[in-house]
């Protein structure tokens, strides 16, 4: 690849986000059953100032791609770091339960986002798990990654992308 070829495409990159690896185990339709039901969905453990965001940003976006009923909940991150930044995904996931089932819900959608400075910007990894209410089995998990300019920008766009490959389950 010639020069110039090369800092387009990296400037691209960096300037428009670029969608990366995903890990699924998520089959077409594998929620279709939920679709009279809800969701419920914790605050995603991340950096507290791109953590509200993100979780809004995916509330938002399954809930216009899937017209099933998202519920926003609280977080159910690690409570003994109060400036969480990786490693403490789901420590209280028996709270999200409990808090999923009080609002009626099928299925707790729960994750971390963890964002880190790379090469050109950001990169943003989403790790999600789909968590039944009824048992509390975890039926599916999910690992989007999203590069971009910016922190914030990149963990906007990996939760946007999460709830697409998502939706596709409903």
């Amino acid at each position: 690849m010639k020069f110039p070829a090369l800092v387009f495409a990296m400037a691209a990159m960096w300037l428009g986000g670029c969608a990366e690896q995903t890990v699924s185990t998520i089959t077409p339709g594998a929620f279709s059953g939920m679709r009279s039901g809800s969701v419920y969905v914790p605050v995603f453990d991340a950096k507290p100032e791109v953590a509200s965001a993100a979780t809004t940003e995916f509330i938002a976006d399954l809930g216009a791609k899937t017209r099933v009923l998202v519920v926003r909940g609280n977080s159910i991150a690690h409570d003994s770091n109060p400036e969480i930044t990786t490693g403490s995904m789901l420590a209280d996931v028996n709270a999200g339960i409990e808090a999923g089932r009080a609002t009626g819900a099928n299925l707790m959608i729960a994750g971390e986002i963890q964002t880190h400075r790379a090469t050109g910007g950001y990169t943003s990894v989403a790790i999600l798990q789909i968590i039944t209410l009824a048992d509390g089995a975890t039926v599916s998990r999910l690992r989007q990654e999203y590069t971009a300019a910016d922190e914030r920008q990149a963990a906007l766009g990996v939760a946007k992308q999460a709830a697409s490959v998502m939706a596709a389950g409903f």
